[in-house]
Protein backbone atom coordinates (compact mmCIF):
# COMPACT_ATOMS: atom_id res chain seq x y z
CA UNK A 1 0.00 0.00 0.00
CA UNK A 2 1.25 3.35 -1.10
CA UNK A 3 2.08 6.10 1.22
CA UNK A 4 0.38 8.53 -0.75
CA UNK A 5 -3.03 6.12 -0.28
CA UNK A 6 -2.36 5.66 3.80
CA UNK A 7 -1.79 9.12 3.75
CA UNK A 8 -5.52 10.36 2.28
CA UNK A 9 -7.30 7.79 3.90
CA UNK A 10 -5.96 9.27 7.66
CA UNK A 11 -6.97 12.80 5.99
CA UNK A 12 -10.61 11.41 4.68
CA UNK A 13 -11.06 9.56 7.55
CA UNK A 14 -10.31 12.65 10.29
CA UNK A 15 -12.69 14.55 8.23
CA UNK A 16 -15.80 11.67 7.79
CA UNK A 17 -14.94 11.66 11.83
CA UNK A 18 -14.75 15.22 12.83
CA UNK A 19 -18.09 16.15 10.91
CA UNK A 20 -20.40 16.12 14.14
CA UNK A 21 -22.83 13.90 13.27
CA UNK A 22 -24.46 11.09 14.81
CA UNK A 23 -26.01 7.87 13.51
CA UNK A 24 -27.34 4.92 13.28
CA UNK A 25 -28.72 1.66 11.60
CA UNK A 26 -28.52 -2.28 10.77
CA UNK A 27 -29.33 -3.68 7.60
CA UNK A 28 -32.84 -4.84 8.01
CA UNK A 29 -33.54 -2.66 11.29
CA UNK A 30 -33.58 0.36 8.88
CA UNK A 31 -36.55 -1.43 7.29
CA UNK A 32 -38.11 -2.95 9.57
CA UNK A 33 -37.59 -1.61 13.58
CA UNK A 34 -40.55 -0.10 14.57
CA UNK A 35 -39.51 3.88 14.51
CA UNK A 36 -42.46 6.34 15.41
CA UNK A 37 -43.64 7.73 12.35
CA UNK A 38 -44.12 11.42 14.11
CA UNK A 39 -41.99 12.41 17.07
CA UNK A 40 -44.16 13.09 19.75
CA UNK A 41 -44.95 16.77 20.19
CA UNK A 42 -43.86 17.24 23.90
CA UNK A 43 -40.95 15.20 25.93
CA UNK A 44 -42.17 13.92 29.56
CA UNK A 45 -40.30 15.45 32.75
CA UNK A 46 -36.83 13.27 33.11
CA UNK A 47 -37.18 10.50 35.21
CA UNK A 48 -33.47 10.93 36.05
CA UNK A 49 -31.17 13.54 36.64
CA UNK A 50 -27.96 11.61 37.77
CA UNK A 51 -26.76 8.87 35.39
CA UNK A 52 -24.19 6.30 35.18
CA UNK A 53 -23.20 5.17 31.73
CA UNK A 54 -21.12 2.16 31.87
CA UNK A 55 -19.88 1.77 27.72
CA UNK A 56 -18.94 4.49 25.16
CA UNK A 57 -21.91 3.79 22.79
CA UNK A 58 -24.07 4.37 26.29
CA UNK A 59 -22.41 7.66 26.56
CA UNK A 60 -22.48 8.48 23.36
CA UNK A 61 -26.19 8.09 23.13
CA UNK A 62 -27.24 10.19 26.00
CA UNK A 63 -24.92 12.79 24.55
CA UNK A 64 -26.41 12.73 21.05
CA UNK A 65 -30.11 12.94 22.74
CA UNK A 66 -28.02 16.09 24.37
CA UNK A 67 -28.62 14.49 28.71
CA UNK A 68 -25.07 15.21 28.73
CA UNK A 69 -26.15 17.77 31.75
CA UNK A 70 -27.73 14.63 33.55
CA UNK A 71 -24.56 12.37 33.43
CA UNK A 72 -22.55 11.95 36.82
CA UNK A 73 -19.70 9.48 35.88
CA UNK A 74 -18.21 7.28 32.66
CA UNK A 75 -16.01 4.91 32.29
CA UNK A 76 -12.05 5.30 31.46
CA UNK A 77 -12.91 4.32 28.16
CA UNK A 78 -15.53 7.04 26.73
CA UNK A 79 -13.54 9.61 25.31
CA UNK A 80 -16.35 10.62 22.44
CA UNK A 81 -17.58 13.41 22.56
CA UNK A 82 -14.56 15.38 23.70
CA UNK A 83 -16.19 16.70 26.54
CA UNK A 84 -17.29 13.36 28.41
CA UNK A 85 -13.29 12.88 29.20
CA UNK A 86 -14.50 15.58 31.88
CA UNK A 87 -16.65 13.72 33.70
CA UNK A 88 -15.97 11.65 36.80
CA UNK A 89 -14.21 8.10 36.23
CA UNK A 90 -15.79 5.41 37.28
CA UNK A 91 -13.39 2.73 36.94
CA UNK A 92 -13.54 0.24 33.56
CA UNK A 93 -16.33 -1.81 32.45
CA UNK A 94 -15.62 -4.94 33.53
CA UNK A 95 -14.03 -3.65 37.10
CA UNK A 96 -15.95 -0.58 37.96
CA UNK A 97 -15.47 1.16 41.11
CA UNK A 98 -17.99 0.58 43.72
CA UNK A 99 -17.17 3.59 45.86
CA UNK A 100 -17.36 6.05 43.55
CA UNK A 101 -20.55 5.11 42.19
CA UNK A 102 -21.91 4.98 45.60
CA UNK A 103 -20.33 8.55 46.57
CA UNK A 104 -21.92 10.06 43.35
CA UNK A 105 -25.21 8.59 44.40
CA UNK A 106 -27.02 7.85 40.69
CA UNK A 107 -30.95 8.17 40.04
CA UNK A 108 -29.94 5.38 36.86
CA UNK A 109 -27.09 3.20 36.07
CA UNK A 110 -26.68 2.07 32.01
CA UNK A 111 -24.71 -0.41 30.93
CA UNK A 112 -24.05 -2.37 28.02
CA UNK A 113 -24.68 -6.53 28.01
CA UNK A 114 -25.69 -8.85 30.80
CA UNK A 115 -23.21 -7.92 33.76
CA UNK A 116 -24.18 -9.57 36.90
CA UNK A 117 -22.35 -8.53 39.05
CA UNK A 118 -23.84 -4.88 38.57
CA UNK A 119 -27.05 -6.14 38.39
CA UNK A 120 -26.59 -7.46 41.85
CA UNK A 121 -25.28 -4.22 43.12
CA UNK A 122 -27.80 -1.88 41.84
CA UNK A 123 -30.32 -4.51 43.31
CA UNK A 124 -28.54 -4.25 46.60
CA UNK A 125 -28.52 -0.20 46.71
CA UNK A 126 -31.47 -0.04 44.98
CA UNK A 127 -30.25 1.75 41.86
CA UNK A 128 -32.25 2.05 39.04
CA UNK A 129 -30.44 0.40 35.74
CA UNK A 130 -30.85 -0.38 32.17
CA UNK A 131 -28.76 -2.61 30.16
CA UNK A 132 -28.50 -3.26 26.75
CA UNK A 133 -27.09 -5.73 24.30
CA UNK A 134 -26.14 -3.65 21.22
CA UNK A 135 -24.74 -6.45 19.14
CA UNK A 136 -26.74 -5.67 16.15
CA UNK A 137 -27.96 -2.15 14.79
CA UNK A 138 -31.61 -3.03 15.45
CA UNK A 139 -30.41 -2.91 19.57
CA UNK A 140 -28.80 0.65 19.14
CA UNK A 141 -32.70 1.74 18.10
CA UNK A 142 -34.19 -0.06 20.68
CA UNK A 143 -31.68 1.49 23.38
CA UNK A 144 -32.12 5.37 21.57
CA UNK A 145 -35.63 4.65 21.42
CA UNK A 146 -36.09 3.55 25.72
CA UNK A 147 -32.87 6.23 26.89
CA UNK A 148 -34.43 8.67 25.29
CA UNK A 149 -37.75 8.24 27.57
CA UNK A 150 -35.99 7.49 30.86
CA UNK A 151 -34.10 10.79 30.39
CA UNK A 152 -37.13 13.16 29.24
CA UNK A 153 -35.96 13.17 25.64
CA UNK A 154 -38.65 10.73 23.87
CA UNK A 155 -38.89 13.75 21.17
CA UNK A 156 -35.23 13.67 20.54
CA UNK A 157 -34.95 10.15 20.30
CA UNK A 158 -37.53 9.38 17.80
CA UNK A 159 -36.31 12.33 15.58
CA UNK A 160 -32.46 10.50 15.72
CA UNK A 161 -33.69 7.13 14.58
CA UNK A 162 -35.68 8.73 11.69
CA UNK A 163 -32.50 10.57 11.08
CA UNK A 164 -30.29 7.29 10.95
CA UNK A 165 -32.71 5.24 8.62
CA UNK A 166 -32.02 8.23 5.96
CA UNK A 167 -29.06 8.74 6.09
CA UNK A 168 -28.04 4.91 5.83
CA UNK A 169 -30.91 4.49 3.07
CA UNK A 170 -28.87 6.56 1.46
CA UNK A 171 -25.70 5.17 1.43
CA UNK A 172 -27.32 1.40 0.95
CA UNK A 173 -28.98 2.95 -2.29
CA UNK A 174 -25.72 4.50 -3.75
CA UNK A 175 -24.62 1.36 -4.71
CA UNK A 176 -27.36 -0.94 -5.73
CA UNK A 177 -27.29 -2.63 -8.81
CA UNK A 178 -23.35 -3.31 -8.07
CA UNK A 179 -22.04 -6.94 -7.27
CA UNK A 180 -20.92 -6.55 -3.66
CA UNK A 181 -17.28 -6.88 -3.21
CA UNK A 182 -15.77 -9.73 -1.50
CA UNK A 183 -14.19 -8.23 2.35
CA UNK A 184 -12.29 -9.60 4.82
CA UNK A 185 -12.23 -7.45 8.06
CA UNK A 186 -9.50 -7.92 9.96
CA UNK A 187 -9.88 -7.01 14.03
CA UNK A 188 -6.92 -5.12 15.70
CA UNK A 189 -4.33 -7.26 14.14
CA UNK A 190 -0.71 -6.91 16.04
CA UNK A 191 2.12 -5.34 13.55
CA UNK A 192 4.42 -7.59 12.52
CA UNK A 193 2.16 -10.79 13.41
CA UNK A 194 0.25 -12.93 10.97
CA UNK A 195 -0.29 -15.98 14.01
CA UNK A 196 -3.75 -14.89 15.35
CA UNK A 197 -6.80 -13.45 12.56
CA UNK A 198 -9.82 -12.51 13.83
CA UNK A 199 -12.80 -11.40 12.03
CA UNK A 200 -16.64 -10.59 12.20
CA UNK A 201 -19.30 -12.82 12.43
CA UNK A 202 -22.83 -12.08 10.38
CA UNK A 203 -24.64 -11.31 13.85
CA UNK A 204 -22.53 -8.45 14.18
CA UNK A 205 -23.30 -4.44 13.47
CA UNK A 206 -20.22 -4.42 11.50
CA UNK A 207 -21.58 -7.19 9.44
CA UNK A 208 -24.61 -5.16 8.66
CA UNK A 209 -22.41 -2.02 8.05
CA UNK A 210 -20.16 -4.10 5.87
CA UNK A 211 -23.15 -4.88 3.34
CA UNK A 212 -24.84 -1.34 3.86
CA UNK A 213 -21.45 0.02 2.15
CA UNK A 214 -21.60 -2.28 -0.67
CA UNK A 215 -19.38 -5.26 0.36
CA UNK A 216 -19.81 -8.72 1.38
CA UNK A 217 -18.42 -9.84 4.79
CA UNK A 218 -16.33 -13.35 3.36
CA UNK A 219 -17.02 -14.94 6.89
CA UNK A 220 -20.74 -14.15 7.16
CA UNK A 221 -21.56 -18.17 7.55
CA UNK A 222 -19.90 -18.34 10.96
CA UNK A 223 -21.33 -18.90 14.38
CA UNK A 224 -19.66 -16.83 16.38
CA UNK A 225 -19.60 -13.12 16.49
CA UNK A 226 -16.21 -12.22 16.30
CA UNK A 227 -14.25 -15.64 15.68
CA UNK A 228 -10.62 -16.77 14.97
CA UNK A 229 -10.08 -17.87 11.87
CA UNK A 230 -7.11 -20.31 9.86
CA UNK A 231 -4.90 -18.56 7.30
CA UNK A 232 -6.16 -21.60 5.47
CA UNK A 233 -9.80 -20.67 5.42
CA UNK A 234 -9.00 -16.89 4.40
CA UNK A 235 -7.03 -18.40 1.35
CA UNK A 236 -9.72 -20.36 0.43
CA UNK A 237 -12.64 -17.18 0.54
CA UNK A 238 -10.26 -15.29 -1.51
CA UNK A 239 -11.29 -11.43 -0.29
CA UNK A 240 -10.63 -8.37 -3.08
CA UNK A 241 -10.22 -5.96 -0.44
CA UNK A 242 -9.34 -6.13 3.18
CA UNK A 243 -9.94 -3.59 6.26
CA UNK A 244 -8.22 -3.90 9.20
CA UNK A 245 -9.83 -1.58 11.93
CA UNK A 246 -7.46 -0.76 14.96
CA UNK A 247 -8.04 0.93 18.06
CA UNK A 248 -5.14 3.35 18.61
CA UNK A 249 -4.55 6.62 18.42
CA UNK A 250 -1.19 6.55 16.70
CA UNK A 251 -1.85 4.68 13.15
CA UNK A 252 0.79 6.50 11.11
CA UNK A 253 1.59 6.01 7.94
CA UNK A 254 4.47 4.67 9.06
CA UNK A 255 3.07 2.51 10.68
CA UNK A 256 0.42 1.24 8.48
CA UNK A 257 3.18 0.78 5.39
CA UNK A 258 4.19 -1.79 7.67
CA UNK A 259 1.15 -3.54 8.84
CA UNK A 260 0.49 -3.54 4.97
CA UNK A 261 3.88 -5.39 4.20
CA UNK A 262 2.78 -8.28 6.77
CA UNK A 263 -0.11 -9.51 4.33
CA UNK A 264 2.34 -10.22 1.71
CA UNK A 265 2.44 -13.16 3.61
CA UNK A 266 -0.40 -14.15 1.98
CA UNK A 267 0.62 -13.23 -1.97
CA UNK A 268 -1.82 -15.46 -3.88
CA UNK A 269 -4.94 -13.97 -1.97
CA UNK A 270 -6.34 -11.17 -4.56
CA UNK A 271 -6.52 -8.32 -2.66
CA UNK A 272 -2.91 -8.74 -1.58
CA UNK A 273 -1.96 -8.96 -5.23
CA UNK A 274 -4.05 -5.64 -6.28
CA UNK A 275 -2.75 -3.72 -3.38
CA UNK A 276 -6.32 -3.18 -1.90
CA UNK A 277 -5.34 -3.52 1.73
CA UNK A 278 -6.55 -0.78 4.09
CA UNK A 279 -6.52 0.65 7.58
CA UNK A 280 -8.53 2.49 10.00
CA UNK A 281 -8.89 3.47 13.33
CA UNK A 282 -12.25 5.37 13.11
CA UNK A 283 -13.43 4.80 16.27
CA UNK A 284 -17.39 4.30 15.14
CA UNK A 285 -16.12 0.83 13.89
CA UNK A 286 -15.97 -0.61 17.25
CA UNK A 287 -18.98 1.22 18.95
CA UNK A 288 -21.98 0.54 18.15
CA UNK A 289 -23.89 4.12 18.71
CA UNK A 290 -25.13 6.50 16.99
CA UNK A 291 -22.03 7.27 15.01
CA UNK A 292 -22.96 4.10 12.93
CA UNK A 293 -23.97 5.82 9.44
CA UNK A 294 -20.09 7.65 9.28
CA UNK A 295 -18.84 3.76 10.12
CA UNK A 296 -21.00 3.31 6.76
CA UNK A 297 -19.78 6.13 4.92
CA UNK A 298 -16.48 5.37 5.69
CA UNK A 299 -16.61 1.41 4.31
CA UNK A 300 -18.39 2.90 1.82
CA UNK A 301 -15.40 5.18 0.93
CA UNK A 302 -13.19 2.25 0.94
CA UNK A 303 -15.46 0.03 -1.03
CA UNK A 304 -16.04 2.33 -3.86
CA UNK A 305 -12.08 2.76 -4.47
CA UNK A 306 -12.37 6.33 -3.64
CA UNK A 307 -8.80 5.95 -1.98
CA UNK A 308 -7.36 5.08 -5.05
CA UNK A 309 -7.69 8.30 -6.77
Amino acid sequence: MSLKKTLLLIILLFGISTAGVFFAKQILSHKQTQVPAEAPATNAPPEYQRIICLAPSITEIVFALGGQQQIVGVTEFCKFPEAAQDIQKVGAYINPNFEKIIALNPDLIIYQGHFEKMTQFCQDQKIEFLNFELDNIDNVFTAILKIGKKIGRLQESAEMCQKIKTELSKIESSHQGQIPKKVFISMFREKGSMASLATIGPNTFINELVEIAGGKNIFDDVKELYPKISKESLLKRTPEIIIEIHNSDNLTPEIQTSLAGNWQFFPDIPAVQNDKIYFTQESSLFIPGPRLAIAAKTLSVILRGDLDQ
